[in-house]
């Protein structure tokens, strides 16, 4: 939580006791010295103008926590309150808040609002700002990216402003998009300055070409890097580790598929590796320092696999008792290999080397593919039916619900995000707050960095900072 103060003209000290004004105070009164101050404070460190209340007219608003503080000027006049009445028959001072978007040194949607306190002092008010709409229109970059909320307060006694606060700005955010190239996206993973992709490109120089993709972040510029000669909208696995591309590859013939390994700016000529005897598809890729882990699909079977980077010959496989596994859906953590069965839902831990299979936990269903992520201590995963992203402890123990979601899952170690009905997130403890980035559709996600999220919309390729 991050407390931002707007500096106020405080031109005396204050303190003593408040008390009513007196009733026949007259337009002829000199004002009095006042200060002014605002508080608001903002969950998360930034603002998301994204989560509108509906207004009687359907317009759209955001609203804001503040806490107002009014000193009087002198002990002489500490009997000044704020009268609640309607503006022209006001009494006493009239407080106005007022603010707007900008990005750089243009301003959008900006609106003041009038507030009245009933009495001097600390009060805490909400107050609603008009959102600006289309968020995502293409050809409107002034609502894109990094913006700043500037606020203000005045205090205004019979038209006359006896006291403002310094402009305060907050930091708030829009999603940017990042390359003008549409794609009908399946799966993603940030590397470095790159987003890479597996994606079908849509028009444009790469159109109808599926494959993996890499976007620069910076520049948008798009690189197509491997061909997986998917079949229809078939989500392919793949990774990026170091220097190096996994991913799968379909032998057209037969629907099968084979793992390929090649260099991740899309040099050379892959090599395909050998896996376990008798594998028909890959279904997932993961990863840790030494060894790639993959689920696969059998004759007649399922199998956990893992083999040495050093060595890819040099591979392990199990298979007893995984049942039906859920395709581009498992972790690998500092000590466990966790997938995800479809049939009947559980989720497996599995220890590194293979050897052990335990039921981590009974789930009422699966969603679809991304949706488990785990970390050294807990994993995460959403339901479909149930409509919630769950978590339970690593080791075993008690489930517990986080927020109502069945979709893909990203975490970076602080929240966990999800693209429900627009984007989410929460962070991993019991009962803790649920924002909303921003409404919408049900969106996928990418990837994420240090500073952003990536995410699919329109079949265009975002960003939004975190």
């Amino acid at each position: 939580m991050i407390r931002l103060w707007f500096a106020g003209l405080l031109l005396a000290g204050c303190g003593g006791e408040v008390t009513p004004m007196p009733p026949d105070l007259g337009p002829d009164m000199t004002p009095p010295p006042f200060g002014i101050e605002i508080t608001a404070v903002i969950d998360g460190g930034a603002l998301y103008p994204f989560d509108p209340q509906k207004g009687d007219h359907g317009e759209h608003w955001v609203r804001l926590p503040f806490r107002v503080t009014l000193h009087p000027g002198t002990e002489e006049r500490q009997d000044l309150r704020i009268a609640v009445a309607p503006p022209k028959a006001l009494r006493g001072p009239q407080v106005s808040i007022s603010g707007g978007w900008y990005n750089g040194s243009v301003g959008m949607a900006y609106r003041a609002f009038d507030w009245l306190s009933p009495q001097m002092g600390s009060i805490k008010t909400d107050v609603l700002f008009q959102r600006n709409p289309k968020i995502f229109e293409d050809n409107n970059e002034a609502l894109q990216g990094d913006l700043e909320f500037r606020v203000k307060a005045q205090i205004v006694q019979y038209e006359e402003v006896i006291a403002e606060s310094g402009e305060a700005i907050i930091q708030g955010y829009y999603p940017k998009r990042l390359s003008d190239q549409n794609f009908s996206v399946y799966s993603g993973q940030v590397d470095g300055e790159y987003l890479y992709l597996s994606a079908r490109a849509n028009g444009g120089p790469f159109g109808g070409q599926g494959g993996v993709y890499r976007v620069k972040i910076g520049s948008g510029t798009v690189e197509h890097v491997a061909t997986h000669k998917a079949r229809g909208d078939q989500t392919v696995p793949f990774l990026v580790d170091g220097d190096t591309l996994y991913f799968v590859s379909f032998l057209v013939d037969d629907g099968t598929s084979v793992l390929m390994k090649g260099a991740k700016d899309g040099t050379g000529t892959p090599a395909q590796i050998t896996i376990a005897k008798d594998a028909r598809n890959v279904l997932a890729i993961g990863r840790d320092t030494t060894h790639i882990y993959l689920a696969l699909e059998m004759k007649g079977s399922t199998a956990a696999y893992r083999f040495s980077k050093a060595d890819p010959a040099q591979g392990t496989a199990q298979s007893a008792g995984l049942g039906s596994l859920k395709r581009n859906t498992l972790a690998v953590t500092k000590d466990h290999f966790v997938l995800m069965r479809d049939d009947p839902p559980a989720l497996l831990r599995l220890t590194k080397d293979l050897s052990t299979i335990d039921k981590l936990i009974d789930l009422g269903s699966t969603a679809g593919e991304r949706t488990l992520v785990c970390d050294d201590s807990y994993c995460f995963w959403t339901e479909w039916y149930d409509g919630w992203l769950f978590r339970v402890p690593i080791l075993g123990g008690t489930k517990v619900k986080l927020a109502s979601t069945n979709q893909p899952i990203l975490w970076d170690g602080s929240y966990l995000y999800s693209g429900i009905n627009g984007l989410i997130r929460v962070a991993p403890k019991e009962n803790s707050p649920v924002q909303r980035l921003f409404e919408g559709s049900v969106v996928p996600l990418l990837g994420l960095d240090e500073d952003y999220i990536y995410f699919g919309r329109d079949d265009r390729l975002w960003r939004l900072h975190k």
